[in-house]
């Protein structure tokens, strides 16, 4: 009998404790809501921080795009430059040649 009696207390401590377990083990809806909100708001944030990423690599692509436009607008410039310098030195010499004609018509 006495051992009856044993059997039963165990398996009522037994039965307690496994209900503590399935009552602190599951979660109730409002902790799920929760969680729920921090997963929507973590969804909402990369989602933001990807658009921000992309909007980002436009801008980049287009400085990058406007940075070899005006390295081409530079060289022509500088060809330009070059040829101007070219034109100006043979204006020189031509105007050289020309003011030695003239002192050469003159002095006769």
């Amino acid at each position: 009998m006495k051992m009856i009696k044993k059997h039963k207390w165990v398996g009522s401590i037994f039965c307690l404790v496994l209900l503590g377990f399935f009552l602190t083990g599951c979660a109730t809806t409002s902790q799920l809501e929760d969680l729920e909100q921090r997963v929507q708001a973590v969804e909402e944030t990369s989602n933001m921080a990807l658009e921000k990423a992309e909007g980002a690599e436009v801008d980049a692509n287009m400085a990058e795009q406007y940075s070899m436009d005006a390295a081409d607008s530079a060289d022509r410039a500088e060809n330009a430059a070059e040829d101007a310098q070219m034109a100006a030195t043979k204006a020189e010499r031509m105007a050289d040649k020309c003011a030695q004609i003239f002192d050469k018509l003159t002095a006769k």
